[in-house]
């Protein structure tokens, strides 16, 4: 259980450490002039016709789909972070819900209670604990990796995709 718990740690301390590094690319880019080609590009598209309009406005479109994409992986950093599991879900599978080594159980009884059921736990009660929280664990686990690794990819595609955009608005404007 502890290399689970471990493994949820890991996922936490990554996601983290990918929104402040996204946090920080956010205030390079909005402190900076790096806005300026695209609000340039939008005033270009006002005054052109024809297929100029349509390449500048594809180029504002792409952005905004940079932007969405950058949107969506914040939001699964942000969802990797919370432990969040529906445990009705395991209802019907013989797992322990509420646990004698689970914080989130023990906290909604008072400790009379928890030292008599515990102390009336025998080896096999104790064993299917272990197995329903390792279990468990190991679902929250799944859930925040498979958050981290779709927000780190689309924050990657979002920065990535908008960097090359903003580079040809650049090119654009500046001729």
């Amino acid at each position: 259980m502890d290399k689970i718990n471990v493994w949820i740690n890991n996922s936490d301390n990554k996601a983290i450490s990918v929104l402040g590094f996204s946090g920080v690319i956010f205030t390079i880019f909005f402190t900076t002039n790096a806005i300026y080609p695209l609000v340039e590009l939008f005033k270009m598209a006002l005054l052109n016709t024809g297929f100029l309009k349509f390449i500048y406005l594809f180029i504002l479109a792409s952005n905004i789909f940079c932007v969405l994409k950058i949107i969506l992986g914040v939001y699964h950093l942000l969802l990797s972070i919370f432990a969040h599991i529906n445990i009705n879900e395991f209802d019907n599978m013989g797992i322990i819900t509420d646990s004698l080594i689970f914080f989130g159980s023990i906290s909604k009884i008072d400790f009379d209670e928890f030292k008599f059921r515990y102390n009336n736990l025998n080896s096999k009660d104790i064993q299917e604990e272990l197995i329903s929280q390792i279990y468990i664990n190991s679902k929250i686990a799944s859930n925040k990796f498979s958050n981290y690794n779709k927000g780190l990819h689309d924050l990657i595609v979002g920065l990535s995709s908008m960097l090359v955009h903003l580079t040809i608005a650049f090119m654009i404007v500046s001729f």
